[in-house]
């Protein structure tokens, strides 16, 4: 079925607010976020006209290390400088914000740390309560509402009431810490750093916008199969909200080449990489959704790549294995061994330089063996172990 077309608003309509609380003044007991600085200058850059979709410089405001909460919220309000008398409202409106979060008194809450919060503990000092930010969103008249949380906690945004008409895509779920922390201070946080990866690389398979649903489910598979892992994000769409394209696709165009489907593949893997994480907490919903995107993503990896290069060539060999092996793993046994049966009798009669992929595929047919196959260049795919689940609250 054909997806709806992405919604991109006019450039001229659409504000995005990037704020970053990247250190803290004495006596404030939080140790400093330099990622967030560099969080917002880069997703700055990546959102900019004409490859993200809001106008520079009118569209794109920035306030790294906020004084206090009126200056973020009057970010919000504040129309456009280019705006018309009688287009005061943006299309679109999107928040988004680095550094530390933290629960309110009665942990239902979230708060939003500002250079002179004393300690995300007690929650001392001041602080941007996430209702604020919402409301002010809220009664901005935009079409669309946006927020981006790239902080602890960010899941508990979920429960504000004034978040019911925004889509909301955080870096974690309820209860789970971001864990930046433990990055390098050089370069954005995992999260964010993810998102700016996906815009600047693309999506091969996918049409010429990138729209959040699809940032989402490939950042839901990207950071959780991550080393170290990372808490699995979370997102609330409104009405179509998940169309909004945030940007151009670079990618758009590639998927059947070789480099394309090269990266559907590493995408696949990752999949599978990610279900195998979550199958170790004893996640087994997620861990099933997760192999059953792998074999979705290898089912069509194989047939556009029998089309583009031939159902012998080498790249081709291997995609075709591997959806033989994803099968296996998802408990499909039958449709396992049709394939790699399929796989065997072309692999007979064809150049005998594929006797070792043919001895693997037998080898397959007569024991179950569920290893990656082997890459004509030698890539495989290698998983490490997690000590704990990532980013889990004490």
């Amino acid at each position: 079925m054909t997806p709806p077309p992405a919604f991109r608003p006019a450039s001229e309509n659409a504000l995005a607010v990037l704020v970053g609380t990247a250190t803290h003044v004495h006596p404030s007991e939080l140790p400093a976020v330099p990622q967030a600085a560099r969080n917002v200058l880069a997703l700055h850059d990546a959102l900019a006209a004409p490859r993200g979709s809001f106008g520079y410089p009118a569209g794109l405001r920035t306030v790294v290390d906020p004084r206090d909460a009126d200056e973020v919220v009057d970010a919000l309000v504040r129309p456009r400088e280019d705006a018309a008398p009688d287009r005061r409202d943006p299309d679109v409106l999107l928040f988004y914000y680095a550094g530390h979060g933290f629960a309110d008194a009665d942990e239902r809450q979230l708060r939003l740390a500002l250079p002179a919060t004393l300690s995300t503990r007690r929650g001392d000092g001041p602080s941007l309560p996430i209702r604020e930010v919402l409301a002010a969103m809220a009664a901005s008249g935009a079409r669309q509402c946006v927020a981006v949380l790239d902080c602890c906690f960010a899941g508990l945004a979920l429960h504000a009431p004034e978040a019911a008409r925004v889509h909301l895509l955080t870096a974690a779920s309820e209860g789970y810490q971001a864990g930046f922390l433990d990055g390098r201070p050089d370069l954005p946080t995992a999260f964010t750093g993810a998102l700016l990866d996906l815009l600047a690389t693309g999506v091969p398979d996918e049409d010429r916008h990138l729209r959040l649903g699809t940032l989402y489910r490939r950042l839901a598979v990207i950071l959780p199969a991550s080393d170290p892992p990372r808490p699995d994000p979370a997102q609330r769409t409104v009405d179509d909200s998940a169309d909004l394209a945030l940007a151009v696709n670079p990618a758009h165009g590639t998927a059947h080449t070789r480099t394309g489907l090269c990266r559907r593949r590493d995408f696949a893997l990752l999949a599978r990489k990610a279900a195998r994480r979550a199958a170790e907490f004893d996640d087994r919903s997620r861990s099933t959704r997760r192999l059953a995107l792998a074999v979705h993503e290898a089912r069509a990896l194989t047939a556009d790549a029998t089309a583009a290069l031939g159902r012998t060539d080498a790249d081709t060999l291997y995609y075709r294995e591997l959806l033989g092996v994803l099968l296996g793993e998802s408990g499909d046994s039958e449709s396992a061994r049709a394939v790699l049966t399929e796989l065997a009798t072309d692999l007979e009669a064809d150049d005998p330089g594929h006797a070792e992929r043919l001895a693997s595929v037998r080898a397959r047919l007569s024991r179950r063996i569920t290893e990656e196959p082997s890459h004509p260049g030698g890539r495989g795919w290698t998983g490490s172990q997690p000590a704990a689940r990532p980013g889990m609250r004490p």
